[in-house]
């Protein structure tokens, strides 16, 4: 605790007046986190053509990902920081879910397979897919442009 504090510049009595403990802490940090990614990826819903919205969406994500890869890596390459990954795949299928039900007809014919699939499933795939990859593309020191892994996946049409 003297370490974080000490880095802070602050007191323990002035932590303990906003955080219970470190995992209080660490928790405030990661919600702060995924409400910003959140507000990223909800910039522009206006968008009505679905594969500009998505496409534009995931550039946004990656793109800021990209931006803070020190950060994202610690949390999800090299330290897995626990408490974040499944708060970042739960927000990705919101997401995803909220995607499907926006543009459920248009969704569900584009790929007559996905048709058959609960809506839960397919966002829960999606995310998983999703997070996993870009897990890996911090992990292999981001080989692609945010464009062009971004124009990949959206060929999975998730």
């Amino acid at each position: 605790m003297n370490l974080i504090t000490n880095k802070a510049g602050i007191n323990r009595v002035t932590f303990y007046l906003h955080y219970k403990d470190l995992d209080d802490m660490l928790e405030s940090m990661v919600n702060d986190m995924i409400n910003e990614i959140e507000a990223i990826l909800l910039e522009d819903e206006s968008k009505s053509n679905r594969s500009d919205y998505v496409l534009t969406t995931l550039i946004r994500l990656l793109e800021y990902i990209a931006s803070h890869a020190k950060v994202y890596k610690v949390l999800l390459v090299s330290k897995k920081i626990p408490v974040f990954t499944p708060k970042f795949i739960e927000l990705m299928v919101k997401l995803i879910l909220q995607n499907i039900d926006s543009h459920h007809h248009t969704y569900l014919t584009d790929k007559s397979t996905v048709s058959n699939v609960p809506k839960e499933i397919t966002a829960w795939y999606g995310a998983s897919a999703l997070v996993g990859t870009v897990t890996l593309w911090l992990g292999n020191d981001m080989p692609y442009s945010p464009h062009y892994l971004a124009a990949q996946i959206i060929k999975f049409n998730l």
